[in-house]
């Protein structure tokens, strides 16, 4: 925070998760004078030039088979990600002291939020089926004493590990290597989790469920990069994301699961915050026609006279996902309309959700039809 004017009055600007995001500065000139000026450098000039690059300069230097990496060829890009940092001004008439200079640090880091308990939250179906803590039995005692002690360990490797930076901040890692009693930071298509296994979900219950502030803040975070920095927002890849890799778009899979709408749902009808709600609708028409362009089984199935293809847990749920939420949201009756084709399709399959390779859906988007 900083703080510019006299005993007339002055400004104070506030950027949230100033040092967490670095290389953030404050910038003050001119204070002797009728015009004085302050910056907020959302990344500083005195810094090291951003570099966007991947971390390797092979483009097919990494293989699934020898990394688990899937590097392609014009996928590593940083074309389309974006980044959201948060500003807040304070006017005032006078020099303000500094307990109220405090007070404004705290209010810009951790601003008020009404909220509802626990109970009342978990009285409401929006948010599916999950359950309040319940120490009522040893077997439940020790569930709990887990999910309480999964969080804590997180919360401190972020702390311990330096999970900061203008472009990391929010993300934890995905694969832990024991040998080397680290994280796989530097492996391929390992390191930064860019939503794999869906940890933004396992926070947000943890916060329903608890209502603790420490948890909120670090799902909230994690909502905001996933939303904007794991994801595409212009470009060939517009509303897909890319898979977790030492880059956070360094995967060579771009999928509609990273950039689905039903991550930012918890947020959003939390607290209404109007960018997540405009990355959740931007993102239910552009990965309808993103997944027809680029096929997430490309390297591994042939193309056929369907645009796509479709697995049911990466693609079909997130896709089914983005509807549902925007359905909920609008009242439209075409995303209903669109989830229901695709559902009374399954009938049709010999197999269901097995039917076709590997147990996938085949899809054509326009009309939403499923085929085996």
């Amino acid at each position: 925070m900083a703080f510019v004017g006299d005993v007339s009055g002055g400004l104070a600007i506030c950027v949230k998760n100033f040092w967490q995001s670095f290389p953030s500065s404050l910038e003050i000139n001119n204070v002797t004078t009728n015009s004085a000026q302050l910056k907020a450098w959302l990344w500083s000039p005195e810094a090291e030039g951003m570099d966007m690059r991947h971390y390797d300069t092979l483009a097919w230097g990494h293989t699934l088979e020898a990394s688990y990496e899937d590097v392609q060829p014009g996928f590593s890009t940083p074309m389309g990600v974006g980044r959201t940092s948060e500003i807040m001004l304070f006017a005032s008439n006078n020099v303000p002291s500094y307990e109220t200079l405090n007070k404004i640090v705290q209010q810009g880091n951790h601003p008020a939020l009404l909220t509802a308990a626990p109970e009342y939250i978990h009285s409401i179906p929006v948010f599916g089926k999950w359950s309040l803590p319940d120490r009522s039995t040893k077997g439940k005692i020790w569930i709990e004493d887990q999910l309480d002690n999964a969080f804590k360990y997180y919360q401190i490797e972020v702390e311990q590990r330096h999970w900061y930076g203008f472009w990391n901040f929010g993300d934890v890692m995905h694969g832990y290597d024991q040998q080397r009693n680290t994280w796989k930071y530097d492996m391929g298509g390992y390191a930064w989790d860019n939503t794999e296994l869906m940890p933004n979900m396992w926070l947000w219950y943890s916060y329903l469920r608890s209502g603790r502030e420490d948890i909120f803040r670090m799902a909230e975070a994690m909502t905001r990069h996933n939303g904007e920095v794991d994801v595409y927002h212009l470009g060939r890849f517009k509303g897909l994301g890319s898979r977790h890799n030492v880059i956070h778009w360094g995967g060579g899979a771009k999928e509609v699961r990273i950039a689905q709408a039903a991550l930012g749902r918890f947020y959003y009808y939390l607290t209404t915050d109007e960018r997540t709600g405009d990355l959740m609708n931007a993102s239910v028409e552009a990965s309808n026609e993103a997944i027809g362009n680029i096929d997430p089984l490309r390297l591994i199935l042939e193309k056929s006279k369907y645009p796509t293809h479709a697995r049911v847990g990466p693609d079909w749920f997130a896709l089914v996902g983005n509807w549902m939420t925007e359905w909920e949201r609008t009242g439209d009756i075409k995303y209903k309309e669109r989830i229901l084709t695709g559902v009374n399709s399954f009938s049709e399959m010999p197999y269901g959700f097995f039917s076709g390779k590997m147990g996938l859906l085949v899809m054509i988007p326009k009309p939403i039809k499923c085929i085996s």
